[in-house]
């Protein structure tokens, strides 16, 4: 049997045919608390464990945060970014507006990497123009 291989287009086209707009706003969400976090626990230097002390949860807990597989309420994230000195910001806005600027700033830097991408989103969020 031969191999399937995938390239980035269709690896898009495949997620966005299961996803729908919130599953992905809410994974791109969890996917920057998990960044966040896990880049405050290696700027202080510290293993999951350590950070688990640190923060008064068990490992176990470290590591649904920094893999999202945590569903944060508001009072859990404003309690973690107030010990971990991080700022929460949470923005509302509307959402063409967002992509728009977003695919703007990635053609300012650059425009070839930007029409696959650009694809998969107006796949996601219909026709922008």
């Amino acid at each position: 049997m031969e191999k399937k291989t995938w390239n980035a287009n269709e690896v898009l086209d495949a997620l966005s045919s299961n996803l729908t707009k919130a599953e992905v706003i809410a994974a791109r969400l969890i996917a920057k608390i998990s960044v966040s976090i896990t880049r405050k626990r290696i700027e202080l230097g510290m293993n999951q464990k350590q950070f688990a002390e640190y923060m008064k949860v068990t490992q176990g807990m470290i590591s649904k945060w920094e893999n999202g597989n945590c569903n944060f309420t508001i009072e859990k994230l404003a309690e973690i970014c107030e010990q971990l000195d991080l700022e929460l910001d949470i923005k509302i806005q509307d959402v063409k507006k967002q992509y728009l600027d977003t695919f703007q700033d990635i053609e300012n830097t650059n425009e070839i990497k930007c029409v696959k991408y650009k694809n998969f989103g107006e796949k996601l969020w219909g026709d922008i123009a």
